[in-house]
């Protein structure tokens, strides 16, 4: 092995490790530190501030979690071993699952935000219901990130991850 090829996998690594966790820590961001500013004074206004959060989310954290999945995805078929290929696989495949996640699990719940952000005639306690509601369900969509930033940490500490010559 040359050590290009070993600085190679070893940027990949380093920058998909980053991304993930920069990624779980963004979407985590969400759940723990934005939900005490909202549960201040949970009114319709709160609920439109959580929509236009919710929109900047749904425009950055899809590309990052593609990009991201692209970089461990090129280092599992690179992996000099089927072990290290499951692994990088597993982490490329978790890593957009954000998105149907998104689209199943939360919908019921992002929909009744949205709603009442728009129309802005539902009781606090009801957004409050629903705020607890969404954060939980963000957790999971961090836990997600944060388990393909785990699994590319143990790919990467794992002694046969030298990449061999770039395949074209």
């Amino acid at each position: 092995m040359s050590s290009n090829n070993l600085s190679q996998t070893r940027l990949l690594q380093s920058a998909g490790i980053a991304c993930s966790g920069a990624l779980t820590g963004y979407i985590s961001l969400f759940s723990v530190i934005d939900r005490f500013a909202l549960l201040e004074s949970p009114t319709t206004e709160t609920a439109k501030v959580w929509q236009r959060m919710y929109n900047v989310g749904k425009s950055s954290a899809p590309p990052m979690a593609i990009v991201t999945s692209g970089i461990f995805g090129y280092l599992a078929y690179q992996a000099p071993t089927k072990d290290l290929a499951q692994l990088y696989t597993a982490t490329a495949v978790l890593l957009p699952l954000i998105a149907p996640y998104t689209l199943t699990l939360m919908k019921s719940t992002n929909n009744a935000l949205h709603l009442t952000a728009d129309k802005g005639t539902t009781e606090s306690s009801r957004i409050r219901e629903l705020l607890d509601s969404w954060w939980k369900l963000n957790a999971g969509r961090a836990a997600l990130t944060g388990l393909a930033t785990v699994l590319a940490i143990w790919a990467s500490s794992l002694p046969t991850t030298i990449l061999p010559p770039f395949k074209a």
